[in-house]
């Protein structure tokens, strides 16, 4: 009876066992397939990123922004006569400037919030 018993537990340990180790099996090749999945996601990634700089860089070429500055904006490089400093403005001038543009916004914002009233 002892022998029956082992045998049958021996029997029992050895098929959940097997069962065990089809398991983790399974879920390591489902692992596997996630991290070769990944893998090339990361690549593919890698290269948009590379492209994106290689694009950046083109686009923020100064002799292009040059080229479009001048072409679109009608900007020039700045000329040496151009330079100034801090001495050679007078205050007054850029406090009524200052004072004129503070008025001038103001006037702009509740003429905007008058058309909206009269809009309602």
């Amino acid at each position: 009876m002892t022998l029956r018993m082992t045998t049958m537990f021996t029997i029992l340990l050895a098929g959940t066992l097997s069962m065990l180790l089809f398991t983790v099996k399974h879920q390591m090749q489902d692992m596997e397939d996630e991290i070769s999945t990944l893998n090339r996601s990361i690549f593919t990634e890698e290269q948009a990123i590379h492209v994106l700089k290689a694009e950046w860089s083109l686009l923020n070429d100064p002799k292009r922004l040059r080229g479009l500055a001048s072409r679109y904006l009608g900007l020039s490089p700045v000329k040496p006569e151009q330079l100034g400093s801090v001495a050679d403005l007078s205050e007054q001038a850029g406090e009524t400037e200052s004072a004129e543009q503070t008025n001038s916004f103001f006037q702009s914002i509740s003429s905007a919030l008058t058309d909206v009233k009269v809009k309602q």
